[in-house]
């Protein structure tokens, strides 16, 4: 479900008309989080920890206001609901991306949504178009840490897709940590923005229980 926004009542209004007249209106940020739980658990029970990572940052990114709020065709939209779409590798390490998986709040059935797409994915040289607007791309970097990260970017179409990417996990202290960055259209979310979503996140993985 989504309402249209009447831009002149916005409280966004100054903000979102000074960043989207930008030739490039997009702001990233990378931080370190601590994973130790999330990873523990993928091991544990052999899941996906992809898959789980995708499960609490959508959950995250659903949880946040300012992430609801959608660039559709030159109009403001607001969802009830954000979904996202992510890359994966074929067997010859070509990279394909899934078709858009809906978030839904049990992870169970999320993430069997998750490995459906992903085998799709993997296995398909036809994956069906959708035209969705309400999502967000996620992408990961197993094989290296990093500390920023830029995405390739078509600026002659904006969006207000975030785009999250995180590497590999890594022991600092006996503790599984990871480098996860996020890029947003400052015309929709700002330093604040992006600042809750870490510290959401962080709070979601650590609440994070699979039994």
């Amino acid at each position: 479900m989504k309402n249209k926004i009447n831009i002149e009542n916005w409280d966004r209004k100054k903000q979102f008309l000074f960043f989207s007249g930008f030739t490039n209106p997009y702001a990233s940020v990378t931080s370190v989080l601590n994973v130790d739980k999330i990873v523990r658990i993928a091991k544990k029970y052999k899941i996906s920890f992809y898959g789980i990572m995708s499960y609490v940052v959508l959950k995250t990114i659903n949880e946040i206001e300012a992430f609801k709020y959608v660039l559709e065709e030159n109009n403001i939209y607001k969802y009830d609901k954000i979904n996202a779409s992510f890359s994966t590798l074929d067997s010859t390490n070509a990279i394909k991306f899934s078709r858009t998986v809906d978030y839904v709040s049990n992870f169970k059935d999320f993430i069997l949504l998750f490995q459906q797409a992903k085998s799709e994915a993997e296995n398909s040289t036809n994956i069906p178009y959708k035209k969705d607007f309400n999502k967000c791309y996620f992408t990961c970097l197993p094989w290296m840490r990093f500390t920023a990260i830029e995405n390739t970017m078509n600026y002659k179409n904006q969006d207000s897709i975030p785009r999250v990417c995180w590497g590999k996990y890594f022991l600092e202290n006996n503790q599984y940590m990871i480098d996860l960055s996020i890029q947003c259209n400052h015309a929709f979310q700002d330093g604040y923005h992006m600042g809750l979503f870490f510290n959401n996140l962080q709070e979601n993985i650590n609440m994070f229980d699979y039994e």
